[in-house]
């Protein structure tokens, strides 16, 4: 599995492409779901690419952040965001408001679910060198 820090720099670099995506081409990241584009779910994508960005930020300075309360207050967070886009999505498939691409984003949610869980189920032992 993969250490804390490259776990954070990999959160960070997805969610910065992510909100490149999401501001930037809401439409086209609407309609890659199966979802028809609107002017209100642009406003909506391009607004969720802002906190996108956000999480790219705090998981970058997270990344060295040693074993700590604040580190593992950071993974609980990174889980909560992760995890519950992918049972939105899940949920959102399920109910057919969203295409099978959606598959794509609940994958890569759920693994970084699990890696952030991961790293709080270790505790405070810090990375292998």
């Amino acid at each position: 599995m993969p250490s804390y820090l490259l776990s954070c720099k990999m959160a960070a670099v997805l969610a910065a492409v992510l909100f490149v995506s999401y501001f930037f081409f809401p439409a086209q990241q609407i309609a890659m779901f199966g979802i028809p584009a609107s002017e209100t779910g642009e406003f909506v994508a391009r607004r969720t690419g802002m906190l996108l960005l956000g999480f790219a930020i705090l998981s970058w300075s997270a990344r060295t952040a040693p074993p700590s309360p604040y580190r593992t207050g950071f993974c609980f967070a990174a889980i909560v965001v992760t995890g519950g886009l992918a049972v939105l999505g899940l949920y959102e498939l399920a109910r057919g408001f969203a295409g099978p691409l959606i598959l794509i984003a609940i994958v890569i949610e759920i693994v970084l679910a699990a890696l952030f869980a991961r790293h709080v189920l270790a505790g405070s032992s810090p990375d292998p060198a």
